[in-house]
């Protein structure tokens, strides 16, 4: 559980982070990278 909350809260820092600086793309495929790493924990 402890990962799974770091990773939650470094993803909602990044979506902060994305959305000052207008990066949609790099945005995207961030969240693809860390859900890919959540689900791993997850299972």
């Amino acid at each position: 559980m402890e990962p799974y909350i770091i990773f939650k809260k470094y993803y909602i820092f990044s979506l902060d982070i994305a959305h000052l600086k207008e990066e949609n793309i790099y945005l995207n495929m961030f969240v693809t990278k860390i859900d890919i790493i959540l689900f791993s924990f997850n299972h």
